[in-house]
């Protein structure tokens, strides 16, 4: 029992494949209209003038690290990203991980998001997708929270919307880590 434990964590954590992960494939397509959040620390200046802000890019959310610090921030409460998946599938859930409460330097998680809502996307342009589900990141519990799909007979996806409605009290800005989508691949003939 703690082998096949031990086995899941070292997969991923979750023990599911994740279609939207960047090394294997998947590919951030747009942000729409969110906004990365840059927090004027400057990281290069040149006699006191900033000359660069550093912050993570939107890449962030389908890459493996979820360090303190190395999320993407965007602007306010409510944003959206569109993920290009590594194959067509049939999706199954999601998986949202923001950092606990114990790794914060401020004792907080206030930045996570809390409601959102998945869409599967016909085209990487669409605008109305069809939604797969709505649902809540509890910030009292783990760090690593899946969510299955809630409609029956979900269809084949290639690009899938992740869209945040809200955070748990911070207005400057929202931190998404990661978020991997789950599924059945399907071949799709050209």
């Amino acid at each position: 029992l703690v082998d096949e434990s031990l086995l899941k964590f070292s997969a991923d954590r979750t023990g599911m494949a994740d279609y939207a992960l960047e090394s294997a494939g998947g590919s951030l397509i747009s942000v729409r209209c969110s906004e990365t959040y840059y927090h004027k620390t400057a990281l290069v200046s040149m006699f006191g003038i900033p000359l660069w802000y550093w912050s993570n890019s939107p890449r962030s959310v389908i890459q493996p690290n979820v360090n303190p610090g190395e999320c993407w921030a965007f602007k306010g409460q409510r944003g959206q990203v569109v993920i290009e998946l590594s194959n067509s599938i049939i999706p199954s859930g999601f998986t949202l991980e923001h950092i606990p409460k114990s790794l914060s330097p401020t004792g907080d998680i206030k930045s996570a998001p809390k409601d959102f809502t998945v869409y599967g996307l016909e085209k990487e342009d669409s605008i109305n997708g069809l939604s797969l589900g709505n649902y809540t990141y509890d910030d009292e519990s783990v760090s690593v929270q899946y969510f299955p799909i809630q409609i029956p007979n979900p269809p084949v996806f290639k690009f899938i919307e992740l869209e945040v409605l809200n955070n748990y009290g911070q207005i400057k800005y929202t931190c998404l880590y990661r978020f991997r989508v789950h599924g059945t691949p399907v071949d799709i003939p050209k």
